[in-house]
C-alpha cells in the first residue's frame, strides 16, 4: 500500500499530501543521516582552489588537471548550470557520481522555494566545483522519505554520495527572506561541499576598490584647496 508522506512550508503553511509509492534502487546508498549544524561550525572559511579537487572514484577523470581544462570537464558535466532534475532516480545518481553536489527540494507553490532558487541561480555558475540541482518534491516520494524531508524548501549538501549537511528554511540564513547569496555560499562553504568563497572574496575586493577610490577623491579635493 503506497505510504503518504506530509511536506510543509518552513512557516507550516500549504501542507502537501504527497503519495509515496516505495521502490528498490542499487543507488539507495545515499546517506540519510542528517546533519546538526551550528553557526560555529560553519564560519571557517576554506582557501582551496578548484585546481587541487580530486575526482571522484566513481566518475569519469578529467583529461587533464590543468585548471582550464578541469574546468571545461566540468562544465560539460553540467557543473556551473543549475537545472531542475525530473527523473527521481537521476536525482539519486548525481551524488553518487559526483564529488560536491547540491539537491534542493522544492515545491512550485512555496515563495521560500523560489527565493532560494533565485539565490542558487546566482551561485551556481561561479561554483563549477559542485553539481547543483534541484527536484520537485512530487516528482521525487522515495527520496523525500530516505532523507527525511519534512520542510520546504530543503537543500541537502553531499559528498561524495553522503550527507553532509542541509538547509531547512531559512534557520541558518537569519530565518529572513532577505538574506544575501554571500551568506547562503558561506553555510555551503562550512559544510564543505562549495571550496571556498567567491561572491564574498569579489564583495569584499569591491569593497576595497570603493574604499581606494573614496580616499583618492578625498586626496584630489584636498589638493585643490591647497
Amino acid at each position: 500500500m503506497a505510504g503518504v508522506v506530509g511536506v510543509h512550508d518552513h512557516d507550516g503553511n500549504s501542507e502537501k499530501e504527497l503519495k509515496h509509492t516505495p521502490f528498490s534502487h542499487p543507488l539507495e546508498k545515499i546517506s540519510s543521516s542528517s546533519c546538526h549544524v551550528s553557526p560555529a561550525s560553519y564560519l571557517p572559511i576554506v582557501t582551496v582552489g578548484i585546481d587541487s579537487l580530486q575526482p571522484h572514484p566513481s566518475s569519469h577523470h578529467p583529461p587533464s588537471t590543468s585548471w582550464v581544462k578541469k574546468a571545461r570537464y566540468l562544465k560539460q558535466m553540467q557543473h556551473g548550470v543549475y537545472e531542475e532534475v525530473k527523473d527521481e532516480r537521476e536525482a539519486m545518481e548525481i551524488p553518487t557520481k559526483t564529488k560536491y553536489s547540491l539537491l534542493h527540494f522544492f515545491h512550485p507553490d512555496f515563495n521560500r522555494c523560489a527565493i532560494l532558487d533565485s539565490h542558487l541561480q546566482t551561485l551556481t555558475p561561479k561554483h563549477y566545483e559542485a553539481r547543483i540541482i534541484k527536484i520537485n518534491v512530487e516528482n521525487a516520494p522515495f527520496l523525500v522519505t530516505k532523507l527525511g524531508v519534512r520542510v520546504l524548501p530543503c537543500l541537502i549538501a553531499f559528498v561524495d554520495g553522503k550527507s553532509v549537511g542541509r538547509i531547512e528554511g531559512f534557520e541558518l540564513l537569519g530565518n529572513t527572506d532577505a538574506f544575501r547569496t554571500t551568506t547562503l555560499e558561506q553555510v555551503l562553504v562550512g559544510f564543505g561541499v562549495l571550496v571556498r568563497r567567491k561572491l564574498g572574496e569579489e564583495e569584499e575586493e569591491g569593497r576595497v576598490r570603493r574604499e581606494e577610490r573614496r580616499k583618492v577623491e578625498e586626496e584630489d579635493e584636498g589638493d585643490d584647496w591647497d
